[in-house]
């Protein structure tokens, strides 16, 4: 919190439920850290479809690779890097 950089984690409950806590704070004119803002976002639905997702992917037999709208990879079958790098 020091260098004002907010954070981001994710956690889950003991019943496996899980959530994003984000953390930002905010410091006054005299460098004083007089408000911290937190609040929790339910990312189960997203980590369910994630999991259901990779498990489809472990499961194609040709090599497959899932790119975000930057063209970056997001996720990768092992096959497909030993098809390019013969490792």
């Amino acid at each position: 919190m020091e260098t004002l950089i907010p954070s981001e984690q994710e956690l889950q409950t003991k019943d496996g439920h899980w959530y994003s806590l984000r953390i930002h704070p905010y410091r006054t004119a005299d460098n004083a850290i007089e408000v911290v803002v937190a609040y929790f976002e339910d990312i189960d639905r997203m980590k369910t479809a994630l999991a259901y997702a990779q498990s489809i992917i472990g499961t194609v037999r040709e090599p497959l690779l899932v790119l975000d709208e930057n063209l970056r990879v997001c996720l990768c079958q092992p096959v497909f890097l030993y098809d390019i790098w013969g490792d």
